[in-house]
């Protein structure tokens, strides 16, 4: 099984819970209960692809860019979801 790293956003829109397998974002929602981190993930603040989608948020919502095109992602779902999200990239 995989390791799952996670860390921590504090976003313009409310604090953000980041999820990686540690080189690619798997997940990120907002934080709330339901999304709440699992026992089993480590929290892992200096992992470089975090710190790259920190600053790529920092630069979201300061104008700067609209694409997050050199942020590796590899989100988790079915293969249908997985089907609509390489669709919308």
């Amino acid at each position: 099984m995989t390791a799952l790293y996670y860390t921590y956003y504090p976003s313009p829109v409310g604090q953000l819970l980041i999820l990686s397998d540690g080189e690619s974002i798997t997940h990120i929602d907002f934080e709330k209960e339901q999304y709440a981190p699992n026992p089993k993930w480590h929290e892992q603040d200096e992992l470089p692809v975090f710190q790259k989608v920190r600053l790529a948020f920092k630069r979201y919502f300061n104008g700067e860019v609209e694409r997050f095109s050199d942020i590796p992602l590899k989100p988790e779902g079915t293969a249908f979801q997985q089907a609509i999200w390489q669709a919308l990239r």
